[in-house]
């Protein structure tokens, strides 16, 4: 079994991108990405090994989570997602006395005695404030008796923002009322104090009805941390750098502005198809969405041009 990794706040941003990028890549061209890693990212390169043999490791991931395995009352039906630092699975009672899957959300058992599962609690306590149609709901929250953290969401089933709107050709004013859904659960977690800071099509998920739910506020941040400052302050957190605001990529105070941002990117990429910034390093300012549009309409000018401008 591998032991866990200690690393530092600082270090989260790095790992977690890496990592990311690691696990998108066949797993034939990963020991050349991983050989020619930039040299800026060379003394992350044991840690980094060490959680890319844990994520292939057969016996890591049928002994710590694996089908049929028991997470405290839940049993593991099948996993529904992964990132670089953790996993989610769609899970159920073991005991029956709730008939509902969930979306049983667990760090990677190498982090799983880290700051992250200090965050994880504290994500835990953010969306226990939170009640809103377009969240999804907290149901459970706990540790196994091996101390592994997790979190028992609601399952929602559905197609992350972008897919949606493109299996259903939807036009410029049903995206426009789609996206003030969205635009209304941020601002309800804004009313909170909490800010998402993670926008991005894959934690915006729509369902049959054609409504959307926000998912994962594994790095949000309390605008008022109280004792939780080293977990929520302005230190370097994960993020995906094509949504991200600047001061998340320079390091700087996050706002509420910083989730207004990657909304912009968000209504931009809805609209156009296309992110308004080809990468992290941004040129402003970038084209209006009705000069870019493969099929330009009226709509785009005046106001909502403006208005997805001003966000970025």
């Amino acid at each position: 079994m591998l032991s866990p990794i200690l690393v530092t706040p600082a270090d989260w941003t790095a790992l977690s991108s890496l990592l990311d990028e690691a696990l998108d890549l066949d797993p034939r061209a990963r020991q050349d990405w991983f050989d020619n890693l930039d040299p800026v990212h060379h003394h992350l390169k044991p840690q980094l090994a060490n959680l890319l043999a844990g994520t292939s490791s057969p016996s890591l991931l049928d002994a710590i989570v694996g089908v049929g395995q028991q997470v405290g009352p839940y049993t593991l039906i099948r996993q529904l997602g992964q990132g670089g630092m953790g996993t989610v699975w769609l899970a159920e009672r073991s005991d029956g006395l709730l008939k509902r899957p969930v979306a049983l959300k667990l760090p990677r058992h190498v982090f799983a005695a880290t700051a992250l599962g200090d965050r994880l609690c504290l994500e835990r306590d953010i969306l226990a404030s939170l009640n809103h149609p377009s969240i999804a709901r907290l149901y459970d929250a706990g540790f196994t008796n091996s101390g592994q953290p997790y979190l028992a969401l609601e399952c929602i089933e559905g197609l992350c923002l972008t897919q949606y709107a493109k299996l259903h050709q939807l036009g410029i004013r049903a995206k426009i009322e789609l996206f003030l859904e969205i635009v209304d659960a941020v601002a309800y977690a804004h009313s909170r104090l909490v800010v998402h800071r993670d926008l991005k099509p894959s934690n915006i998920l729509v369902t049959s009805d054609g409504h959307p739910r926000l998912l994962d506020f594994g790095i949000a941040k309390l605008l008022n941390p109280g004792d939780n400052k080293d977990l929520t302050g302005t230190q370097r957190a994960p993020y995906t750098p094509s949504y991200a605001a600047p001061e998340q990529i320079q390091a700087e105070a996050i706002t509420i502005a910083t989730d207004i941002f990657s909304l912009g990117v968000l209504l931009y990429e809805l609209l156009t198809g296309q992110l308004p910034f080809a990468s992290s390093i941004r040129s402003y300012p970038p084209s209006a969405p009705s000069a870019i549009s493969k099929t330009p309409q009226k709509q785009f000018r005046g106001d909502l041009d403006t208005i997805i401008l001003r966000t970025l």
